[in-house]
């Protein structure tokens, strides 16, 4: 489901500009052309836009990143898992190669489709990637407001500390928070341009990452080894 639902088949390149992350406990995107992360906190507001299913990480035997396909759903549709110097690792429904993926360096990764003011005061599609607790955080959140969540924004409120074991941690509040009709029809209208695109990538005809991952965008969140969810 997303919020347009449009099926329109003319989709090329990724409109995202924002490829985010959270990471300890803060949200980040790599800014390739300054070639550093920026830090954007632990408060930000989004407009749901789209999910999928994707599995990164990093590959210790190649040195580079691991990347596989985008899905909508892993219980039928097959994840092929690559490194980026490595080739092809593993390639299945994942929830027959999940302990394959995590023993190479990879994670299962909820890629949100979003609408978000990232660099100024307009609304601008980027993709938001969650995993571990932070995305179990996120699937909680999800389950409880399915009804409201494309007729509002998300808001994070900030991050909540939580410890497992010996291992301390944070993922983010979620909270609703209401929109102008102007703003949402903004927000379809982005999502017209998604669709487009995930038309077309959807049905095989963008087989290449989206980002690519280098050595000094990946960074470790012990976090991310207590939840990997199977859908």
């Amino acid at each position: 489901m997303s919020r347009s639902n449009q099926n329109n088949n003319s989709g090329n390149a990724n409109p995202c500009k924002y490829f985010i992350d959270w990471k300890n406990g803060s949200f980040v995107y790599y800014d390739k052309e300054a070639g550093k992360n920026v830090d954007l906190g632990d408060n930000i507001t989004f407009l749901v836009l789209d999910q999928l299913s994707t599995v990164k990480g990093w590959h210790d035997a190649s040195e580079s990143g691991i990347w596989s396909n985008e899905v909508r759903d892993t219980r039928t549709e097959t994840m092929n898992v690559k490194a980026f110097k490595g080739g092809e690792l593993v390639s299945g429904l994942y929830s027959d190669i999940k302990d394959k993926v995590k023993s190479l360096g990879g994670k299962y990764v909820r890629s949100m489709y979003v609408a978000m003011k990232v660099d100024g005061n307009t609304l601008e599609l980027a993709n938001l990637q969650l995993k571990g607790a932070a995305l179990a955080e996120w699937s909680t959140f999800y389950n409880d407001n399915r009804n409201e969540i494309y007729d509002a924004a998300v808001e994070v409120t900030g991050s909540d500390a939580r410890k497992k074991g010996a291992t301390k941690f944070n993922v983010p509040v979620f909270a609703l928070k209401k929109v102008s009709e102007d703003t949402n029809e903004t927000a379809k209208s982005l999502d017209t341009v998604l669709q487009n695109y995930l038309s077309s990538y959807l049905l095989g005809q963008h087989l290449e990452p989206k980002e690519q991952v280098s050595d000094t965008e990946v960074v470790e969140d012990k976090e991310d080894d207590l939840n990997d969810l199977p859908f």
